[in-house]
């Protein structure tokens, strides 16, 4: 069988079943392996990549992107499948849907693009979802925060769990669990869990924002 994922490996840390994938792939003996980078996906109509055989090491898999690429052609392939995570190149869903009547995908990429935005979930399953906002505009998201404490807020294209924030508010202080996300930003002189909102919001670009008051988990 002969695999092709595509995947931009400095997005994956060591725990990342993305790396556990790799290593798998390049060790199976029945398995032809091919990587392809995401920043690599063009309109040529065809991929760009290396093959991975053997034992993979960590700094191995970060250093897949440095090797010297080969084209391929879509019908040399059996199956493509696609671990890019967000945010991707403009171009990129675009660029392998043009390529699904010629190869097997995992994920068609048609269908993730057009899923891949939290708006989808608006249109399918509004009614199934709590009180939310999609928004990049601080004004709106003040006025949802104004009903709603507390509020989780997440940008619209992500991965990971990075750019989630808890906040809520007590008194005239607004708070965060996510200091650590805060800090990295501010530096080491990041004091506490208080934070501006306004600090917060410009940091998220689309958010949506969802009350908690209704989430069960």
């Amino acid at each position: 069988m002969k695999l092709l994922c595509i995947t931009d490996p400095s997005t994956h840390p060591s725990f990342d079943t993305t790396l556990s994938l790799y290593r798998t792939f390049a060790a199976d003996p029945e398995i032809d392996f091919f990587h392809a980078p995401v920043s690599k996906v063009d309109a040529s109509g065809f991929f760009h990549a290396i093959a991975v055989t053997g034992h993979l090491s960590n700094d191995d898999f970060m250093r897949l992107d440095e090797q010297t690429l080969t084209q391929l052609s879509p019908s040399a392939v059996d199956l493509v499948f696609s671990r890019a995570d967000e945010p991707v190149p403009k171009d990129f869903f675009e660029n392998l849907s043009r390529l699904e009547d010629l190869v097997r995908f995992v994920n068609r990429p048609s269908q993730l693009a057009y899923t891949r935005c939290k708006d989808f979930l608006e249109e399918y399953g509004k009614q199934y979802l709590p009180d939310h906002i999609f928004s990049s505009s601080y004004g709106e998201v003040e006025a949802f925060f104004k009903q709603v404490n507390p509020i989780v807020a997440k940008s619209n294209v992500g991965y990971g769990g990075k750019g989630v924030y808890k906040i809520w508010q007590q008194g005239n202080s607004v708070f965060t669990d996510n200091v650590g996300e805060i800090s990295s930003q501010l530096g080491p002189a990041f004091p506490d869990q208080e934070i501006d909102i306004r600090f917060i919001i410009r940091t998220i670009t689309l958010a949506i924002l969802i009350s908690e008051s209704n989430v069960k988990v």
